[in-house]
């Protein structure tokens, strides 16, 4: 009889060790397509956004600080640099970062106590205070990762930049190589691939085999969602005219060409385009092209004058990095920034 009760007090034990972390939610094709320097990530009613090495969770008119993207032994105390008996770790939220079944996923770097360092994936909770290793990576990451169909996908950063597709518990199911991708995003079970020095958008195939979408000569391009493109080219290459383009992903037509505004954001209502010089304006087209609405952040918020952002010029604000809930979020030096569409105000959000 103690042996049987031995044998069935195992049971769940060894059930529980055969589980595997599944994710529920899915990431839409809008959070991946897009890759800029201000990583934010959607959630409920509002949404996390990293500024200065400093995770905040922003909703309404109120800015929660969730941490300073340092963990010692797995813990965030806000304000206690105490030392570590096992590791300290930072979060890599630069690299991109996903809220899933009410967890935040995202990269981490870790150091022990004998001084070894590695990368790695985890799970950190809503609140900041504590972080999981999921599992440690064999490579470099580099650049943006994403999660689909509990499958994690990231670049390894060597010459040729080989992906590389595991598990939830990190095993390696597939590698990718040479596909000189710096960042990418999957729709609908493909993976397309973004060379941002050359401008070229390729996807991989069934088979692996890179296809190249088509471009033209001097095109760069820069954003695909919902099967369309955003791209630019210049006049003459004398980088004196910028022509913003927006197409189908199929076809080299121009549906819409903007004159000196970037198509930095779009939806599948919208076209939302910026400035790359003078005073930043941030303009909304229908999908026609008929100008919806024009914002201008300088008239809600005044700045100093050596907080002025160099993009390929100078701009007081910096691009559209994200559309959110009707709310433009932008940055300059100073901060992350909301834009109302309705009012046409502007504030900062941490300051």
């Amino acid at each position: 009889m103690k042996k049987v009760l031995t044998v069935l007090m195992l049971v769940p034990l060894l059930i529980g060790c055969s589980t595997e972390l599944e994710i529920h939610d899915s990431i839409s094709e809008e959070d991946q397509a897009v890759y800029h320097p201000l990583p934010i990530a959607k959630y409920k009613d509002g949404y996390y956004i990293q500024d200065n090495n400093t995770l905040y969770y922003i909703e309404e008119n109120k800015n929660t600080l969730i941490n300073y993207c340092y963990f010692r032994d797995d813990q965030f105390l806000e304000g206690n640099q105490r030392a570590y008996k096992r590791y300290a770790s930072s979060i890599a939220a630069e690299m991109g970062f996903y809220v899933l079944d009410d967890a935040i996923y995202t990269l981490a770097t870790y150091t022990n106590v004998e001084g070894e360092t590695w990368d790695s994936f985890v799970q950190m909770s809503l609140d900041g205070k504590e972080l999981k290793e999921l599992f440690k990576l064999d490579f470099q990451p580099y650049s943006n990762f994403t999660i689909h169909n509990n499958k994690v996908y990231m670049i390894e950063d060597t010459s040729h930049m080989t992906i590389h597709i595991l598990s939830l518990s990190g095993k390696e199911l597939k590698t990718i190589k040479d596909t000189y991708a710096d960042s990418f995003f999957i729709s609908e079970n493909k993976i397309y691939l973004r060379n941002a020095e050359f401008g070229h958008f390729s996807y991989i195939d069934e088979n692996d085999e890179i296809i190249n979408l088509p471009v033209k000569d001097n095109e760069y391009i820069e954003m695909i969602n919902n099967d369309h493109v955003s791209s630019i080219s210049y006049e003459d290459n004398t980088f004196n005219t910028l022509f913003s383009h927006y197409r189908s992903l199929t076809d080299t037509k121009d549906i819409h060409i903007f004159t000196n505004e970037l198509v930095t954001y779009f939806d599948d209502q919208y076209i939302y385009t910026s400035q790359l010089s003078g005073m930043q304006k941030y303009r909304i087209y229908d999908l026609d092209a008929n100008l919806i609405k024009e914002i201008i952040p300088s008239q809600s918020i005044q700045i100093e004058e050596n907080n002025i952002l160099s993009i390929n010029g100078e701009t007081d604000f910096s691009v559209i990095c994200r559309v959110i809930d009707n709310k433009i979020i932008a940055y300059n030096y100073t901060g992350p920034i909301e834009c109302n569409i309705d009012t046409g105000q502007c504030k900062y959000t941490v300051q």
